[in-house]
């Protein structure tokens, strides 16, 4: 991402400036990690443009596959990589975890927008976003979900991004989690070429009905454990999956209210009851865990009860996967 005119970093050299000017030396070692996309990669119609350090300027992008690079491991090997063509992108960043820096990976430069440097903290809590949200692998759309998540949920324009702004992008971050949660659990198709909100009150119906077929199997299968002291824990497994779809469904009925919320900001507010459920979710995913390795090391478990684990684990692991990610994002905010 580099045109003429950039000055203060070498591209090839083993000697980086940082951002006070001085010097560091090649010869130390840092661990990095490169991932695909760019927070400062952006297409106005068909002209690609780095928006690094704040500058606007044309370049010519290829998306690198990070496997591509599997032997870096520090800034040092990865700045061995920096293309020779001025304004060539490859649209990769590399992570110093070290430093807390990120790179572009093709002009061994580090990132800024709005005069701040890109931490690559706030990187790696995009990117654990993009792939909770399943974003697609495409280096173009990774970079525009980058640039997001940096621009709403990080520091970077505290001063200029708005409350309501803000509690728009959460917001529609639930929504798409609350889809992904129902067609995890009810197998239901989602039509997202439809109206977002018309797609969840369908699938919010379709899956009442799952749901309580479910907590109703469920009962059945828990009076017919055996009442004896070892039977307590696989009684207290069962149990806690009745729970869990309970707390589902609790969250479910609160992302209905949410779509009927009058504003971003009375929809924030109503987030902050969706935390409470969704760490609920995660406690009771972490009692089951605990629950099932006990029963494992008594090997005193029901006949039955690893058929009834095998439906039920896998929901639970996907449940477990998608609340952790609800917490995870509206942590970044104050909700």
């Amino acid at each position: 991402m580099l045109a003429k005119g950039f000055v203060g970093e070498k591209r090839l050299g083993v000697c980086l400036m940082n951002d006070s000017g001085s010097t560091t030396s090649g010869a130390v070692q840092k661990d990095v990690r490169l991932v695909r996309g760019c927070p400062c990669y952006k297409e106005f119609g068909d002209e690609s443009v780095c928006i690094n350090h704040d500058s606007v300027l044309p370049i010519k992008a290829i998306s690198v596959d990070p496997a591509f690079y599997t032997h870096v491991d520090t800034v040092e090997h990865m700045l061995e990589h920096c293309s020779s063509m001025e304004g060539l992108c490859y649209l990769l960043i590399g992570l110093d975890s070290v430093e807390d820096d990120t790179y572009c990976v093709s002009q061994g430069r580090k990132l800024r927008i709005n005069q701040r440097p890109i931490k690559a903290a706030d990187m790696e809590a995009a990117l654990k976003f993009l792939t909770i949200t399943g974003a697609t692998a495409n280096g173009a759309q990774c970079s525009s979900c980058l640039y997001k998540y940096i621009v709403t949920l990080s520091n970077v324009f505290e001063d200029v991004i708005t409350d309501s702004e803000k509690a728009e992008m959460i917001v529609t971050y639930v929504k798409n989690l609350a889809i992904k949660i129902l067609t995890d659990f009810s197998g239901a198709e989602a039509d997202l070429s439809e109206e977002k909100d018309g797609v969840l009150r369908e699938l919010i119906s379709i899956h009442v009905g799952v749901a309580l077929k479910e907590r109703s199997e469920i009962a059945t299968y828990a009076s017919s454990l055996s009442l004896d002291d070892q039977m307590e824990d696989a009684a207290a497994v069962v149990d806690y999956h009745k729970q869990l779809i309970r707390l589902e469904s609790i969250f479910l009925f609160q992302v209905e209210t949410l779509v009927d919320a009058s504003d971003e900001i009375v929809a924030l507010g109503l987030l902050r009851h969706m935390v409470d459920i969704a760490e609920r979710v995660l406690n009771l995913c972490d009692a089951i865990r605990e629950r099932i390795r006990r029963l494992e090391e008594s090997e005193s478990k029901p006949c039955d009860f690893a058929s009834f684990l095998e439906r039920y684990s896998l929901r639970r692991r996907k449940a477990e996967q998608r609340f952790a990610g609800l917490v995870g994002v509206l942590n970044q905010v104050d909700v």
